[in-house]
């Protein structure tokens, strides 16, 4: 998918891979050959902010069904809006690894994003209780920034952040044993 990415959009915008190079040198030795594309190993872009998040972050995604998935999820936002303040990037496209592109990302596709959408994500679910930032759309940089405020907010449990966090949780994917914030006599 990364050398058909190039492939496709090397003419029209750069394709960047960030990862933990050092964590997992066998990702770096299978896409090093792969031409135009740009990599960042995120060990040297993560801020104390992301820091943070990824240590105060462990312990809301435990109960959670692929913790891991969750965290790193949540984790790459983050990485996101240290990739881009390091490398002063306003704007940015971002698409997961495993998603395929078959036309390039042209100017007019820029174009409609950068009119509709100051932050765009893939809803899951028509009631929008679930997305995926498997595709996700920054048209300015202080809109990642407000979203990383709020996502290091609930993950330091700050109020009133945290029960705002805590309403939607119960609304929306209520109830789990020994979840976050358990009922004393229910344990749910």
């Amino acid at each position: 998918s990364l050398l058909q990415a190039v492939r496709i959009q090397r003419h029209v915008m750069n394709v960047i891979l960030i990862s933990n190079f050092n964590d997992c040198p066998s990702l770096f030795d299978s896409i090093k050959a792969i031409p135009f594309l740009f990599t960042v190993d995120s060990e040297k872009i993560a801020s104390n902010t992301t820091r943070t998040f990824d240590e105060k972050s462990k312990d809301l995604f435990t109960a959670a069904h692929n913790q891991f998935l969750w965290r790193s999820s949540a984790l790459r936002l983050f990485l996101l809006l240290d990739f881009m303040q390091v490398y002063h990037y306003d704007v940015a496209l971002h698409i997961e690894a495993d998603n395929l592109l078959y036309h390039p990302l042209d100017n007019d596709a820029i174009a409609v994003l950068r009119q509709h959408y100051p932050l765009a994500v893939t809803p899951l679910f028509a009631n929008k209780s679930q997305m995926t930032a498997s595709v996700l759309w920054v048209s300015q940089i202080n809109q990642l920034i407000d979203l990383i405020h709020y996502l290091s907010l609930i993950a330091q449990r700050r109020e009133p952040v945290w029960q705002h966090y805590i309403r939607f949780l119960r609304r929306f994917f209520c109830c789990k044993k020994g979840g976050i914030e358990a009922d004393p006599n229910t344990g749910l």
